[in-house]
């Protein structure tokens, strides 16, 4: 019995010695799978619309939703200009 056990522990041992060495260096090979000119032929140009009146009113579900998008935007701005105002400052 105590044969068989020092067996299975000298091959556990010798397992994970042999799993532990590092392998040989090689470098590694990467290469992109599209070239840079593919992806640019492939990406959509964004389609611009010209604003309209019509697009103007039907461009918000109700009134409130118009509302709540014109203060963010002004408070997004009020914002803005202020991070720019300390950035010139912290210079």
């Amino acid at each position: 019995m105590r044969l068989l056990m020092a067996l299975v522990l000298a091959l556990c041992v010798g397992q994970r010695a042999h799993a532990q060495t590092p392998p040989p260096d090689r470098p590694a090979v990467v290469r992109d799978s599209v070239s840079a000119a593919d992806s640019i032929k492939r990406r959509r140009v964004p389609k611009r619309l010209p604003v309209t009146a019509e697009l103007q009113r039907t461009a918000f579900t109700d009134v409130r939703a118009r509302d709540l998008f014109l203060r963010a935007r002004r408070a997004r701005l009020t914002q803005d200009s202020s991070l720019v105002s300390y950035a010139v400052k912290a210079r």
